[in-house]
């Protein structure tokens, strides 16, 4: 018996292609058949979206820290370098 299953399991994936093409109420029925298993195709394509907003959401708001940080960056330097030159001119009248 298991042949026999495992010959019509066969005969099953080799003619299903033609016959989803073929005939639409074949093809009704396997959708209809296979509803459960899979997340329809409206409801995949908002969360897809739903996660593209979030990413592009995280990426503005990473982009906005990173420019904060860069901008502290900056003034960090100019403030070391006014201390530095400070310190310099101060060496240079002690010296």
């Amino acid at each position: 018996m298991t042949t026999s299953l495992e010959s019509i399991k066969s005969e099953i994936l080799e003619q299903m292609p033609l016959l989803i093409e073929q005939d639409p109420a074949f093809c009704a029925a396997m959708a209809r058949a296979l509803r459960g298993e899979f997340v329809p195709r409206d409801e995949s394509e908002s969360r897809f979206e739903m996660l593209l907003r979030e990413l592009r959401q995280d990426r503005e708001e990473q982009r906005r820290k990173w420019d904060e940080q860069n901008r502290k960056w900056e003034e960090n330097q100019l403030e070391l370098k006014r201390l530095h030159n400070e310190v310099m001119a101060v060496s240079t009248k002690i010296d």
